[in-house]
Order: structure tokens, then C-alpha cells, then sequence
């Protein structure tokens, strides 16, 4: 994909989310971005975002990943996607870490932002850029630092663009094949605009009570709560705990070997009706 310029967004396996030395000393990589070694131990092995999570529960996952970002390189111009290599900066050089030795990141806040164990007139290695090539995880790599809110923003946008399509096409309209008798783009975006108003408002009174015909009268920047559940969610992951289903044992004299789970099932013809067959089980 870089070699097309497709930057990715993904979430990792629990395998992927692993922690490797990073290309320079004093840095490491976490979950497939690049670190210095400051960033604190608990924030190292964070879990991710299993599936059926409320939504409290990933707004709070989301801020320990937002914490990540004040000791983390940052991408430091576009990347050449002919070799595969990015530029980072150091936490210093973005502005999201203060260092003794450089003077500007000092007059950040300090109970906002870190401040490196380097002691002032001795050599350190913060305010520096370092290029990462094809060899340095490019496989994991991502512009949004994993497991963040704008990570997961981004990464949610599929969610969103289907739930819209089935709101446009099944749920509050039916848009489908020759919904719209005109021809040229500047025709059907105008009726596209006049069906999408629609499921608008279809979604606001379905969903949160608010008749766009007789608005209520509240304050502008009041929030608008939704109406509760009417039935609980059909979801089977949501249900069931998830198991694997059962292999089949090997049949007898097979040189396969296995936990034993299944029983074989052996079928035999009875003398009384040659016809019909009895299953036995051994």
C-alpha cells in the first residue's frame, strides 16, 4: 500500500501489540509507534478494544492511549512512499515533552507536560529526527497513534458511512435503483438532498423525539438526549459467550492423534430389517 500511497488505519491483534527496541537508544516500540524509553510502564501493555464494549468503556481506554502521546515521535513531513521510509521528530521538537537542555520546551506547562530525567550541559538525546524504512515495522505503522481518540475516529469511519447507508436504503428511506428519474449529477444531488433531509428528520423523531414540524422550545446549546431502548439488542455476540465448536474424533484405526472430544459413530445393519440401519454409538 505505501508504494500506492495508501496510508493505513487498523486495529491490531493481541499478537501485533507487542513492544520492540526502536531503531536509536533511548527509544521503543509500542504497539507499532515509536517511543522514548520515558513513556511510563503502565502505559506499555494497554488492552484493546474487544468487541461488544460500551462505549464509557472505550472513552476510557481511549484517554490511557491519549496519555501515550507526549513521549511519542512524531510523522515530520510527508513520507516517500517510492522507498518506504517516514521522518519522525522527537517529543521535544513537537512540543509535547520538556527537556532541560532546550530551552523552549522548558516554558511549557509542567503539570501538563513531561520533563526528561536529562540533567542541564550534558549531551542527551531528545531534540532529535530519525527515519524509519521499509524493515522498522511498516507493517504496523500508522500516521494516528494506535487505540487513541483520533485513532479511533478515524478508524470508526466505515462503521459510520454503513450505518448511513442503511439508514438511507432500509431503515428511513428506500433509496435504491431508479429512486430518481433525472439525469446529470447536478439533478440527483438535489433530489439526493431532499431524501437525506428526510431521513433527518425521520432519525430525530424515531430516535430522540424531536418533531422538526413543532420543535420544543429549548436553549440553543441544549443537548438532546435519546429516547430510551425499547427492547434489548438481538446481537448474538452480545448474548452468548463465544466457544469453538467441537471437532469430530479421528475414526478408529486413523493415525491421526487429538484430544478426544466427539465420539465416533459407527452404523450397522440389523438382521431383523436388512433395509434399515442403527446407529451405535461405542
Amino acid at each position: 500500500m505505501w508504494s500506492r500511497g495508501v496510508e493505513q488505519v487498523l486495529d491490531l491483534h493481541r499478537n501485533q501489540r507487542t513492544r520492540r527496541p526502536g531503531p536509536i537508544p533511548g527509544t521503543v516500540f509500542v504497539d507499532g509507534g515509536l517511543f522514548k524509553d520515558t513513556l511510563p510502564a503502565d502505559l506499555r501493555t494497554l488492552g484493546g478494544y474487544a468487541l461488544g464494549m460500551s462505549a464509557e468503556a472505550k472513552a476510557l481506554l481511549a484517554e490511557q492511549y491519549d496519555r501515550r502521546k507526549y513521549h511519542a515521535f512524531t510523522p515530520m513531513g510527508a513520507p516517500n512512499y517510492e522507498r518506504g521510509t517516514q521522518r519522525y521528530r522527537d517529543p521535544v521538537l513537537s512540543g509535547t515533552m520538556r527537556c532541560a537542555n532546550h530551552p523552549k520546551s522548558m516554558r511549557l506547562d509542567p503539570s501538563r507536560y513531561p520533563t526528561t530525567q536529562c540533567v542541564k550541559g550534558t549531551s542527551c538525546s531528545c531534540g532529535t529526527t530519525v527515519t524509519l524504512g521499509p524493515d522498522d515495522l511498516i507493517n504496523l505503522r500508522q500516521r494516528l497513534l494506535y487505540g487513541t481518540t483520533k485513532w479511533k475516529a478515524s478508524y470508526g469511519r466505515r462503521s459510520a458511512v454503513e450505518s448511513t447507508n442503511a439508514c438511507v436504503k432500509t431503515h428511513h428511506a428506500r433509496l435504491m435503483r431508479h429512486s430518481t428519474r433525472v439525469r446529470g449529477t447536478e439533478r440527483n444531488g438535489i433530489l439526493l438532498s431532499f431524501i437525506l433531509a428526510a431521513v433527518n428528520a425521520s432519525l430525530l423523531m424515531t430516535r430522540y423525539g424531536y418533531d422538526v414540524g413543532t420543535p420544543p422550545q429549548t436553549a440553543d446549546d441544549a443537548v438532546i438526549e435519546p429516547l430510551p431502548q425499547a427492547r434489548p439488542t438481538k446481537a448474538l455476540h452480545r448474548q452468548r459467550k463465544f466457544t469453538r465448536p467441537r471437532r469430530a474424533q479421528a475414526p478408529p484405526g486413523s493415525e491421526r492423534t487429538g484430544p478426544t472430544t466427539t465420539p465416533w459413530v459407527t452404523v450397522k445393519r440389523t438382521a431383523k430389517s436388512p433395509g434399515k440401519r442403527s446407529v451405535k454409538t461405542k
